[in-house]
C-alpha cells in the first residue's frame, strides 16, 4: 500500500473576500492535490460575513442568546464551505462538504459559553472515508454540535482551532500537515500595514512568541492546543512555497533581501490562442496581478477576443505576430500555447523555448510528437515544459506518472490504464442511462465538451495522442510511440449495440486506454499500447467515472497502484491544471529564504519590541 501525504489547508475569509476570490481557493487546493497529497479544506465565512451577522442578530434582539446566535454565525461558515465545494466541481474536482453534524465535531462549552467552545471529539473516520473515496473534503470551520446537539462556535478566529483540531485527529493516517492560508507570505514581527518599525518576516517562530503576536493573525487559543500536543504547523500566503513554521524550537528572522524575493515582480506571458481553454485562463491570470502580467494575447479574430473582455491593447493578430514583433517575446517569461495542432504553435513554442522562456501547453499533440526535442531545446537553455493539461485535464495523470517515475517510486511506472477521453467518457455514461447515442454526442457539444467534428474523440486518436505523450514522459524519450499506429476501436452507435450483446450484464461500457512497458533488454523498455472500447466489472476503479470524469490506474513494479480522478473535458478543468503548471512556474522563480539559526536573537529582539 502507497504512504499517504495528507494536508489540512484552512482557507480564512482573507483568502475569500466574495465568490470571485473562490478560485483562488481551487488553486491552492489543486495545487496540493496534484503534488499527490489529499486534501481537507477546512473554511471560513466570506470575509466581513461574521461582523454582518452578529450586526444582523443585534438588530433583532439587543441581547442576543448566545445559542442562537451561534446557529445564526454557522450559516456564515456553512455557506462558504458550499461555494468552495461547487467551485472545486466546477473546476474538475471531487469534493463533499462535511458538516459538524456529518463528522460529529463535538464541543464543550465551559459555563455553557456556546460561542466560545473548545473542541473535544471528531469522527476522524468519516473524514477519511471521503479521502479514500479520491475526493476533497471541505470542512466549515469555527463551528461544531455541544453536548444537547446545539450549534456553537469557538471564538473568534476560530477556524485556526478548527484546522489544527482535525490535523491533529488525523496524524495516524500518515505525513499529515496543517497550514493556516493567509493573504500575507507568513507570520511577521508586528503587522506590516501599520506604521512604525520594520516588520520582519518569520522563517520559523517558537509557541511562545506566537503567543505574543497579534491574537487576530493566528487565534491564541489554536496555538496553545498546538503547544500543549507539540503539534507543529505553518502559516503561509496563497500559491506559495514559503511558509513561517510554527512550534519551532528557535524563533528566526528571514533574510531581507530573501523576503523580498518572495514579493518578486509578476510573471510577463504571453497567450497563444483565445479559444475555450485560452480564453478561461487568461480570465484566471488577469485575476492574479501579483503573480503574473499579460503583455500579448494572440489569436485569429481580436474583435472578437475584446467583445469577451479581453484588454484591446494586449491583443495580438495570428500566430506569425509572434515572429513578425520582437517585442512580443523580448517581453515576456512564460508562453502559454492553447492553439493546438503542429503548426505554427510547434514553431512558437520551439522558438520560446530556444529563448529561454518558459512554456506551458495543453497541446498533447504536440507533446505525443516532439516532446523529446522539446525537452532538449529546453535543457539547453535552460528553460522549463510544462503540459500537465495534455493529458486528463484537471486528472493530475501526467503529473503523477512523471513523478513515480522519476523517482522510481515502486521500481518505477509498469503499466497505465485510464479513461483518457472525457467527450467519450460522457458520451458513453449517456447511453448507458438510456440516451441515444447521436442525442449524447450532440449534448456533449452544447455543453463545450465535443469539437464540432467529433471524430479524433470517437475514433480513439485523442486517447492515442495522450498514450503517447505518457509513455515519453515515463521513459524520459527513451521509447516513442507512434500515435498513429495505436491499435484503437472507434466509438459508434453500433459498435456499442455488438458490445451489449455480448457482455455479462451489470458490466460497464468505457473507452479504456492502456500503455505497458516492460524491460526489452539491454537496459531498454519495450512499450505496448491500446485504445480499447470494452466492458468492465462495475467495482473497476474505472467504472465508477461520471460524464466527462477522466482517471486513470497506475500500476508500480511492486504491484502498488496509484488511481487518479478528475473531469478531463470543458474550459474550467484544462483551465486549471494550465493556471496550475503557470502557478509552479511562478513558485520556482522565487527566492528560497535564508533561514539561518544565527538569527534567532535578532527575531526575539523584534517580538520582544512588537509585544
Amino acid at each position: 500500500m502507497r504512504q499517504r501525504k495528507l494536508i489540512v489547508l484552512k482557507l480564512g475569509g482573507s483568502i475569500l473576500r466574495d465568490r470571485d476570490a473562490l478560485a483562488q481557493a481551487v488553486h491552492e487546493v489543486y495545487r496540493w492535490r496534484r503534488a499527490g497529497s489529499d486534501v481537507v479544506a477546512v473554511v471560513s465565512a466570506l470575509e466581513g460575513e461574521t461582523d454582518r451577522l452578529l450586526t444582523e442578530a443585534r438588530s433583532v434582539c439587543d441581547e442576543p442568546v448566545a445559542e442562537s446566535c451561534a446557529a445564526l454565525l454557522a450559516t456564515g461558515e456553512l455557506r462558504s464551505a458550499a461555494l468552495v465545494a461547487l467551485a472545486l466541481q466546477r473546476s474538475g474536482l471531487e469534493a463533499r462538504v462535511l458538516t459538524p453534524h456529518q463528522i460529529n465535531l463535538r464541543v464543550h462549552a465551559p459555563g455553557g459559553e456556546a460561542l466560545d467552545a473548545e473542541p473535544a471529539w471528531v469522527d476522524a473516520a468519516r473524514i477519511e472515508c471521503e479521502l479514500d473515496a479520491g475526493r476533497i473534503a471541505v470542512v466549515p470551520g469555527f463551528i461544531g454540535i455541544g453536548e444537547a446537539g446545539e450549534l456553537c462556535t469557538l471564538g473568534r478566529g476560530g477556524s485556526d482551532l478548527s484546522a489544527l483540531y482535525i490535523a491533529h485527529a488525523l496524524r495516524g493516517r500518515g505525513a499529515a500537515r496543517c497550514r493556516l492560508v493567509k493573504d500575507v507570505p507568513g507570520l511577521y514581527t508586528r503587522d506590516p500595514r501599520k506604521p512604525g518599525p520594520r516588520a520582519e518576516l518569520l522563517g520559523s517562530i517558537t509557541f511562545a512568541d506566537a503567543l505574543k503576536l497579534d491574537g487576530g493573525i493566528i487565534q491564541h487559543k489554536a496555538v496553545r492546543f498546538a503547544a500543549a500536543l507539540r503539534y507543529a504547523f505553518e502559516v503561509g500566503g496563497l500559491h506559495a512555497e514559503f511558509a513561517t513554521a510554527v512550534g519551532a524550537a528557535e524563533t528566526c528572522v528571514v533574510d531581507e533581501d530573501a523576503a523580498a524575493g518572495l514579493l518578486a515582480t509578476p510573471l510577463r506571458v504571453v497567450l497563444l490562442g483565445l479559444g475555450t481553454v485560452g480564453l478561461g485562463v487568461y480570465r484566471r491570470l488577469s485575476a492574479l496581478p501579483g503573480q503574473f502580467r499579460i503583455t500579448a494575447a494572440v489569436c485569429r479574430n481580436t474583435s472578437r477576443a475584446a467583445s469577451q473582455g479581453v484588454e484591446p491593447s494586449v491583443l495580438r493578430a495570428g500566430a506569425a505576430a509572434v515572429f513578425a514583433n520582437a517585442d512580443i517575446l523580448d517581453n515576456c517569461d512564460v508562453l502559454i500555447e492553447a492553439m493546438g495542432g503542429l503548426e505554427p504553435a510547434g514553431g512558437v513554442v520551439e522558438a520560446a523555448l530556444g529563448r529561454g522562456i518558459h512554456v506551458v501547453t495543453a497541446n498533447k499533440s504536440l507533446i505525443a510528437a516532439r516532446l523529446p526535442a522539446l525537452r532538449e531545446v529546453a535543457r539547453r537553455s535552460g528553460a522549463e515544459l510544462r503540459f500537465a493539461a495534455a493529458v486528463g485535464g484537471a486528472a493530475p495523470i501526467i503529473e503523477h506518472a512523471e513523478r513515480l517515475s522519476r523517482e522510481r517510486t515502486g521500481g518505477g511506472v509498469a503499466r497505465i490504464e485510464g479513461v483518457l477521453n472525457g467527450t467519450v467518457n460522457f458520451v458513453l455514461d449517456a447511453v448507458s442511462r438510456g440516451a441515444g447515442f447521436e442525442d449524447a454526442v450532440a449534448d456533449a457539444q452544447r455543453r463545450g465538451l465535443a469539437e464540432a467534428d467529433p471524430t479524433r474523440d470517437l475514433s480513439g486518436r485523442d486517447a492515442a495522442d495522450k498514450l503517447a505523450a505518457l509513455c515519453a514522459v515515463v521513459t524520459d524519450g527513451e521509447c516513442v510511440v507512434d500515435a498513429a499506429t495505436v491499435g484503437r476501436d472507434e466509438v459508434s452507435a453500433q459498435a456499442i449495440l455488438r458490445l451489449k450483446a455480448s457482455i455479462v450484464p451489470g458490466t460497464i461500457i468505457r473507452q479504456v486506454s492502456s500503455i505497458e512497458f516492460a524491460d526489452a533488454g539491454g537496459g531498454r523498455a519495450g512499450v505496448r499500447a491500446e485504445v480499447r472500447v470494452r466492458a468492465i466489472a462495475p467495482e473497476h476503479p474505472l467504472a465508477g467515472l461520471p460524464g466527462a470524469f477522466n482517471g486513470a490506474v497506475i500500476t508500480l513494479r511492486d504491484g502498488t497502484e496509484w488511481i487518479v480522478r478528475g473531469a478531463g473535458a470543458g474550459r474550467w478543468p484544462t483551465t486549471e491544471a494550465v493556471v496550475a503548471d503557470c502557478l509552479d512556474l511562478a513558485r520556482i522563480t522565487r527566492l528560497v529564504p535564508d533561514l539561518g539559526a544565527s538569527q534567532g536573537q535578532e527575531a526575539e529582539s523584534a517580538l520582544a519590541i512588537a509585544s
